[in-house]
């Protein structure tokens, strides 16, 4: 079966594909290591980074996304049409934009992490969830890319919950069809198995 090599115990940029492996019903191998830096020194890793993907017929894929992507097109989560795919891929890069908000709190030194914050809460976010709202009411569909679910969608939905997660729910309260389209992905069946079941890892927490 296909092989995940990331981080132990850790969500990070690997959950993402979990996320769609559980949907599209995919099972896989998580291989985990200790020492990261004999790893990358193996040559094993083309850019020496994770999450990589490994198939068993020789394929390996690094870039959370490329992963993402592959695992979506061939389990029928990137749309039906190549406006639907685009549709996708403007879900799955938005997303990657929120997450590169709340890395400002990560890379942002201790004492000026509060302010990163504020900047955050009254600036950034509301931009990207407020255009997620406009685009849901516009599109009139149950998803980001139509009428069925796709990993853009996943994506986004992770880029949320992991908002929720750290302080930044308040946000969301007042985006009816945000709301309502966040609880439709998590209701889906896969999804809400995987998500409360053990093998999922702890919340990550941004720091302070």
């Amino acid at each position: 079966m296909p092989k995940l090599v990331y981080f132990p115990s850790l969500r990070g940029r690997a959950e993402v594909i979990r996320l769609a492996a559980a949907e599209a019903g995919l099972k896989f191998e998580e291989e985990t290591f200790t020492d990261f830096p004999a790893l990358k020194a193996s040559g094993r890793l083309p850019f020496q980074a994770v999450p990589m993907w490994e198939e068993d017929d020789g394929l390996k894929l690094v870039q959370s996304n490329a992963i993402l992507q592959h695992i979506g097109r061939a389990h029928g989560l990137y749309g039906s049409s190549p406006r639907e795919a685009a549709l996708v891929d403007q879900a799955l890069w938005t997303a990657e934009d929120i997450r590169n908000e709340y890395r400002k709190i990560q890379t942002a030194e201790p004492a000026k992490r509060a302010d990163v914050r504020a900047e955050l809460i009254s600036k950034h976010l509301p931009r990207f969830f407020s255009g997620l709202e406009r685009l849901l009411a516009a599109a009139g569909t149950p998803y980001f890319a139509g009428q069925n679910v796709s990993v853009g969608d996943l994506a986004l939905w992770y880029a949320l919950e992991l908002g929720r997660d750290n302080g930044f729910g308040a946000l969301l309260a007042d985006l009816p069809k945000l709301n309502a389209w966040y609880d439709r992905v998590a209701a889906r069946p896969k999804i809400a198995e995987y998500v409360k079941s053990p093998a999922r890892h702890p919340v990550f927490k941004l720091p302070a």
